[in-house]
This record gives structure tokens, C-alpha cells and sequence, in this order.
């Protein structure tokens, strides 16, 4: 059995307090959790996570890594899209309608 990662991306090591961050990006994760009737944990070990990895990035103190969106994505049948936005869409727009 593959060990989980916690939230700051180190199996098996737990770490003590975490400091608040404040992301800029927001999640309809809970929103897709519900939709399934899945549990926090129950979601945790599809995608081979700790259950506090998915509370942080739930409350939106953790942005997951790039691997994690995709296969959070990947398992509801959505895009990254679909679950993860910018808070102000407009500063991260490409300039030109978004052809560079």
C-alpha cells in the first residue's frame, strides 16, 4: 500500500501547525464531494491524499499541486476548470483574447 502524502507534499510525516495562507484561487471541491456523497476521507483515498490535504484545500488554505488538480478533475469528470478558479479572473487573462 502506497503511503499518503499530506499536505505539504511529505509521506508519512505529520507536521505541526500550518500557516494561513490566503490563495487566490477558489474550489467548488466540497461542492463536487456532495454531489457524490462522499466523505472527506472516502475522497482523501481516491486520489491518495491525507483527509487533512483535502480540509485545506477545502477551506482554501492549501492550493494543491498540479498533479492533485488533475487527478481531483480527472476523478469527478470535469476539468480543472470545472473545480478550481482565480478569484479575479481579469488579472490572469491573457492579453490579445487569449491568443499569444
Amino acid at each position: 500500500m502506497a503511503r499518503k502524502k499530506n499536505y505539504a507534499g511529505f509521506a508519512g510525516i505529520a507536521i505541526g501547525k500550518h500557516p494561513k495562507r490566503s490563495s487566490e484561487v477558489t474550489n467548488q471541491l466540497r461542492v463536487w464531494r456532495a454531489k457524490r456523497n462522499l466523505t472527506q476521507d472516502e475522497l482523501a483515498g481516491r486520489v491518495g491524499v491525507t483527509r487533512q490535504t483535502i480540509i485545506a484545500v477545502e477551506a482554501g488554505r492549501y492550493s494543491p499541486s498540479l498533479e492533485l488538480a488533475f487527478k481531483l478533475a480527472r476523478f469527478f469528470g470535469t476539468s480543472i476548470e470545472g473545480i478550481f478558479a482565480f478569484k479575479d479572473k481579469s488579472r490572469y487573462a491573457l492579453p490579445f483574447g487569449g491568443k499569444l
